[in-house]
């Protein structure tokens, strides 16, 4: 694993953030009430931490007296019939199941930019805020950061680091998962005490993906939520969300493939972590075993 080193002057102005919060999502501003929590009293522990068509060959006829057919399986994969000293031998092997090679995308910035600069794989929880809040509870276990949703308003939590040019991307898993339920990467958030700025980009439970920015008390569109058929909806799916941000353009991975890339000047830079919204599901939970970024020039 790499070493993360920062300032001391940083790391001492960072220990009075508090890096978890919620909102509650909306397009109206008279309806929004923008919440945050309490401030966390200790500050994480800045720990480094380094990711066929059968074929039959034609043979003679075999007499009538011939015995009963003796039948031999090979894993050939193919079905053969020959006469030996008057019994028919039938050698048959069922097709094999293919064997499923990933497939490499060229475009995907994992493939081409080289060793990360920062990645947790969550050997332990020392980066990220602990326990519950009013909006979100959090354990780490089994080499997982574990996010619920204790409400239906969005919560998340946030790590130490803040980034300008960058490609982020994280490993997010769920279980159970209904329809407009949603997760994904925080990033960019300007004031990571407050917690209360930022962009949203995530996926729904019914394989649609979408970007939102919160700022100046409200929460807007930038990309509504759209199918992708990179999105894997299955039950336990693992989806790898990925975003490129270069100045003020912001393109959009999923599992490595490109499907979005837009322009906005809201925030240039920030802090950045993982949020979960529950519309449809009780204490809807996602597990994260690992989150890295690229800083790019």
């Amino acid at each position: 694993m790499k070493k993360s080193i920062f300032p001391i002057l940083a790391i001492l102005l960072l220990m009075a953030c508090d890096l978890s919060t919620s909102i509650i999502p909306t397009e109206s501003p008279d309806d929004l009430a923008a919440t945050v929590n309490s401030i966390m009293t200790e500050f994480p522990t800045i720990e480094s931490l380094a990711t066929k068509q059968p074929t039959s060959r034609p043979t003679s006829q075999p007499t009538l007296l011939a015995p009963i057919p003796s039948i031999q399986i090979s894993n050939s994969g193919t079905v053969e019939s020959t006469i030996s000293g008057g019994t028919q031998i039938v050698k048959v092997t069922p097709s094999l199941t293919p064997t499923i090679t990933p497939t490499f995308i060229p475009d995907d910035p994992r493939n081409t930019l080289g060793p990360y600069s920062w990645i947790d794989t969550y050997t332990n929880g020392n980066n990220w805020p602990q326990g519950s809040n009013d909006f979100t509870s959090v354990v780490f276990e089994d080499g997982k950061m574990k996010l619920s949703a204790l409400t239906d308003q969005d919560g998340w939590r946030l790590t130490y680091p803040t980034l300008t040019n960058f490609y982020l991307e994280a490993n997010v898993q769920t279980s159970e998962c209904e329809k407009s339920d949603h997760f994904g990467i925080i990033f960019r958030v300007p004031d990571i005490k407050a917690a209360n700025q930022g962009y949203f980009y995530g996926i729904q439970c019914d394989g649609k993906y979408f970007l939102k920015v919160f700022a100046e008390n409200l929460m807007t569109s930038i990309v509504y939520a759209k199918a992708n058929s990179a999105i894997l909806t299955d039950q336990n799916a693992v989806n790898r969300l990925g975003i490129m941000a270069e100045q003020d353009q912001l393109t959009l991975y999923i599992n490595g493939v490109k499907v979005n890339q837009i322009t906005d000047t809201h925030f240039l830079s920030g802090g950045f972590g993982i949020f979960v919204g529950s519309d449809e599901t009780k204490n809807l939970t996602v597990s994260v075993d690992e989150i890295a970024y690229w800083s790019l020039p």
